[in-house]
C-alpha cells in the first residue's frame, strides 16, 4: 500500500474515531462512530489538508464540498457506523455514484 498514515488528525466528536492514509497529498480517512453518538451530529475533523482539495464520501459515492489547507473537514453522522472519505483531486471523478 502507498502512502504513510495521516498524523495530527483529530475529532471534536466523543467516541468517533479516525484514521487514514496520505499518499502525494491525497487522503483516505475512516471515520467510525461506535461508541454511539447521535446520527445528525455534526463532527469536525482536523486533518492536514496540503492543497484545495475535493471531499468525497466514499460510502454515498457524494461530493461533500471543496476544501483548502487550513479548513476544517464537517460531516453528518447517520445511522452507518463507519464512513470513509476521500480528501484529494486525482480521484475524485472514480468515485462509484
Amino acid at each position: 500500500m502507498d502512502g504513510v498514515p495521516i498524523q495530527g488528525m483529530s475529532s471534536d466528536a466523543e467516541g468517533v474515531k479516525l484514521c487514514g492514509m496520505v499518499a502525494d497529498g491525497e487522503m483516505a480517512i475512516l471515520m467510525s462512530n461506535y461508541q454511539g453518538a447521535a446520527p445528525g451530529t455534526k463532527v469536525r475533523i482536523t486533518a492536514p489538508i496540503a492543497a484545495a482539495s475535493e471531499l468525497w464520501d466514499l460510502h454515498s459515492g457524494e461530493k461533500i464540498g471543496d476544501l483548502n489547507p487550513g479548513d476544517t473537514i464537517v460531516v453528518t453522522l447517520d445511522e452507518i457506523a463507519a464512513h470513509m472519505y476521500y480528501v484529494g483531486n486525482k480521484y475524485g471523478a472514480d468515485v462509484p455514484r
